[in-house]
């Protein structure tokens, strides 16, 4: 009996409901519902499950304002057919009238926006106060995010190689606090009206927003740094009013900076809602791709037995990367999910059996290519008799880890032979799987060792010949440095017992705000005893810290030169922070870095020397 089935109908965006019974399902289909994405353009559809005689098919669309059939591709004796369609890039509903030899029936397409699957969401690397914007940089890690929210709490930060990690776990540090949080994705506006977008982060935050799908075209409506934007509490930013008209699709992206607080992400409040809440819900899309993948090429046979078939063909490309194929038997989808790869072995075939063979490409997007080249295959009638084994079996190279071998194949009278079976010292050595060659290359053998070697035949009924004749051959001495080592990666590894690194032992931080590093003489004695490798002038408070405020005399005894000179009295290098906040000389003042070099190690009459030497501080070497 049959029953309702869902299942896939090529191509592009969209499932189709009809009444199925097995492979060979009725020859004319009932009320169908199928699925196009609006924006993609020009669509296939298969009619599939065909009579292969003779007949006119006609299609018609009811609204070509919506949907418009451009052609229908038939060839006689094929048991599908294509329906060529371009949808005109509304939302909306259409049916086709679709007319096989005076039989009518309709399929309903539903053009809808493409799957709003949330927030892409990258986590790129930085060094402590860097913020750059990381838009067309490759993260360390992605995903995506049914909503806007920073994942922190969520993520196994052992797989996450970011460069700052802080051994402190107690607030306020988590143990992975200096990172960039990155938001991309393309809004479908769920009303028209005005809207206000809010960036949330304890640190500086920025949004861009597109008037339409170009990230490129993405202008500036949040930055906290450049006090774009107004403060809302809560750690938010909001931006002023924006109009948005419903359906409509907008490309962002915002980035968020991390420092010891993870919190926060992008909001909207619009038409839709009362407040800010998290964006995403099934308004955002990761991705905005209308760009088919290429069709795949050159489809072909591997081999087919009587349930069974392997076919193959060339890979597609895509303008962002492609996803997997799907392979179609008489207009019929037959995998489940997509197929990694580029080769698949159709099986549950029905013997001595015409089949016409399809495939496409699928991206990231869910887009689906044009179909690929048409292959005719019968599969082989019912095979009950074993096949006879291989005659001979030949040796074409050997080395010291492996062996090339060849055979001749085995003959079957009912069907062919399509498979070999491979033993090593009666161990099969092809456990994973039948050799659908005659010639393999023996792996991981030992040198100067003597092997059986036999082989057995498969037929297409998957019959098992007896064993062949056995050959023995031997492999050779091992050379490390045999240019042809039949695909085995070797070589030589030298150890030489000797030092290549030096460590000039730890760095310290110590107290240096109120000057008891330097003045206090408990901890002055405490780091002579420890002997450092560098003292350290700075931390994160160093951010505030100008140049002029502590260098020079008069105002301030707390200065990088008293910290220096007790590092040169330590033997010890000298680690400097300097300040990066909007207001200090060091992001105002162009010159102050030369100035700094100057103190550090100029000569006494430049400006910065001058603000060394007053105070009896020695220049570094």
């Amino acid at each position: 009996m049959c029953k309702e089935k869902p299942i896939t109908l090529l191509l592009l965006f969209y499932l189709i409901i009809m009444p199925v019974c097995g492979q060979t399902g009725p020859s004319h289909p009932g009320q169908d519902t199928l699925l196009i994405f609006s924006g993609s353009g020009g669509n296939q559809i298969l009619i599939h499950h065909l009579d292969t005689t003779t007949f006119e098919i006609a299609v018609n669309s009811e609204d070509p304002e919506i949907l418009t059939v451009k052609d229908v591709i038939y060839v006689t004796g094929q048991t599908f057919a294509i329906v060529m369609v371009e949808e005109k890039g509304e939302v909306g509903r259409v049916s086709l009238e679709i007319n096989i030899d005076g039989s009518i029936w309709y399929l309903e397409v539903h053009i809808v926006n493409y799957p709003a699957r949330g927030v892409n969401y990258e986590i790129h690397d930085i060094v402590f106060w860097q913020t750059a914007v990381p838009l067309g940089e490759v993260p360390i890690f992605d995903t995506i995010l049914e909503y806007a929210r920073n994942p922190h709490f969520d993520l196994n930060w052992e797989e996450i190689p970011i460069t700052v990690n802080m051994d402190c776990t107690a607030p306020v540090c988590w143990g992975y606090d200096f990172y960039t949080g990155f938001y991309t994705g393309y809004l479908i506006a769920p009303e028209t009206g005005t809207y206000n977008f809010y960036m949330q982060s304890a640190d500086n935050t920025a949004l861009w927003l597109s008037d339409g799908t170009d990230m490129n075209n993405a202008g500036v409506i949040i930055d906290r740094g450049e006090s774009i934007g107004t403060s809302a509490g809560q750690n938010r930013i909001r931006s002023e009013p924006i109009e948005l008209v419903k359906g409509s699709i907008y490309a962002f992206y915002a980035t968020q900076w991390i420092i010891h607080n993870p919190a926060g992400g992008i909001l909207l409040e619009g038409p839709h809602n009362d407040q800010p809440e998290y964006l995403g819900g099934g308004l955002v899309m990761p991705l905005y791709d209308v760009e088919k993948p290429t069709p795949p090429e050159n489809l072909e046979l591997a081999w087919r037995a009587t349930e069974k078939a392997s076919l193959s063909w060339e890979a597609s490309t895509d303008n962002y990367r492609v996803a997997g194929y799907n392979l179609y038997l008489n207009g019929l989808a037959i995998n489940d999910g997509l197929i990694q790869g580029t080769s698949f072995v159709a099986d549950n075939l029905i013997e001595n059996t015409i089949y016409y063979a399809l495939v496409t490409a699928v991206d990231d997007a869910g887009n689906e290519s044009f179909v690929s080249n048409t292959l005719k295959f019968k599969t082989h009638p019912e095979d009950t008799i074993p096949p006879s084994p291989p005659a001979g079996i030949e040796l074409l190279q050997a080395t010291g880890l492996a062996m090339h071998v060849q055979w001749t194949g085995g003959e079957d009278g009912e069907t062919e032979v399509i498979a070999y079976n491979l033993y090593v010292d009666n161990n099969l050595y092809n456990a994973a799987g039948y050799i659908y060659d005659t010639s393999i290359i023996i792996k991981g053998l030992r040198p100067v060792t003597s092997y059986e070697i036999t082989v057995e035949s498969v037929d297409a009924g998957f019959n098992v010949s007896q064993p062949g004749d056995v050959f023995v051959f031997s492999t050779t001495e091992y050379d490390p440095l045999d240019p042809d080592k039949l695909g085995i990666n070797s070589g030589r590894v030298v150890i030489h017992n000797q030092n290549i690194s030096r460590n000039e032992g730890f760095g310290i931080n110590g107290p240096y705000e109120n000057s008891e590093m330097v003045d206090k003489a408990e901890i002055r004695e405490l780091l002579r005893e420890l002997q450092p490798g560098a003292i350290r002038w700075g931390a994160i408070t160093a951010n505030s810290k100008s140049f002029a405020a502590h260098t020079g005399t008069g105002h301030n005894n707390n200065t990088y030169g008293r910290v220096m000179n007790f590092a040169n009295e330590l033997g010890a290098w000298f680690a400097l922070t300097v300040g990066v906040q909007d207001e200090v000389d060091y992001r105002k003042e162009a010159e102050t870095f030369l100035r700094l070099m100057e103190y550090l190690g100029g000569p006494a009459d430049t400006p910065g020397g001058e603000r060394r030497v007053p105070a009896c501080h020695r220049a570094s070497a």
